[in-house]
């Protein structure tokens, strides 16, 4: 009776195992399915090759010329990146190779409010969002051939995904300085591998700004590549959206997809930006 016993209670346990086998299965395959899904839904550039933009004279940035397409915006991730959403980049952009970097930032504000400093060509940091735009007011100022300005959310998402569709646009150890590799302070720009468009540091090591103003998802988002904004008078206290991860944050916080906020006067050790510019046409 004993023996019949421990073999029902033998066939109860693989029963349950299959069903729970089955059942992880089943799970799996849907989220393999939603990936498909997810990338037949992505237009991607078709035949392009890094290109880097014609240097500006006066302004040593080096930009990367990305082209236009069609991708899926956002993650089921967290509420505030829902719904995904089709964006459509309708004309090529350029943006920054590399984050803004110390150097730079001194050459053309002839300071450097950066809390890690050592060698120029680290990212600069502890810029607020109305910094970034009295920087590039000057840069504007100065610059003969580009006009410059940050890059709306969607551009920046585009650029950081560079055709992947998932987390992350490689090997997050191999292309990003965050929390589990930085040694808990910023490296200098383009150490790590760059992304399928060319660009670097797009995950970790500094945050970037981006133009928007914060949305607590994406309900009513622009289908294009425009800047979602509705706080236009630059209000100290308008929140803004930045992007990317950095140094101190988990993996988690550096994929494509992943959104924060702060005040527009805000600054932080793990905050910096990216430049987008646009070529000025009346230029002979």
């Amino acid at each position: 009776m004993l023996k019949h016993r421990r073999t029902r209670i033998l066939i109860t346990i693989l029963l349950i195992a299959t069903i729970w086998f089955l059942g992880c299965t089943s799970d799996n395959k849907k989220q393999e399915t939603k990936e498909v899904e997810r990338a037949e839904q992505t237009v991607r550039p078709s035949n392009f090759q890094i290109q880097e933009a014609e240097p500006d004279p006066a302004i040593d940035i080096k930009l990367i010329k990305i082209p236009s397409g069609t991708f899926m915006m956002g993650s089921d991730k967290f509420p505030n990146e829902k719904p995904i959403h089709k964006v459509e980049i309708k004309e090529d952009f350029y943006i920054g190779k590399y984050e803004v970097t110390q150097e730079q930032w001194q050459n053309i504000m002839g300071d450097n409010p950066s809390y890690f400093k050592g060698e120029s060509n680290l990212p600069v940091e502890e810029v607020s969002w109305i910094d970034v735009g009295k920087f590039l007011d000057a840069l504007n100022k100065k610059s003969e051939k580009y006009t410059y300005r940050l890059p709306s959310e969607a551009e920046w998402e585009y650029a950081a995904r560079a055709t992947s569709t998932g987390d992350y646009a490689g090997n997050l150890d191999l292309m990003a300085w965050y929390g589990a590799n930085s040694e808990r302070k910023t490296h200098p720009v383009g150490q790590k591998q760059p992304n399928a468009f060319g660009l670097y540091d797009m995950h970790g090591n500094v945050y970037e700004w981006c133009q928007d103003s914060w949305h607590p998802n994406y309900q009513g988002a622009p289908s294009n590549s425009s800047a979602w904004e509705d706080t236009p008078n630059n209000s100290p206290d308008d929140l803004r959206v930045f992007r990317g991860g950095s140094w101190y944050y988990s993996a988690i916080n550096n994929r494509s997809s992943y959104r924060l906020n702060a005040k527009a006067s805000a600054y932080d050790n793990g905050l910096g930006l990216r430049v987008v510019a646009v070529l000025r046409y009346n230029i002979k």
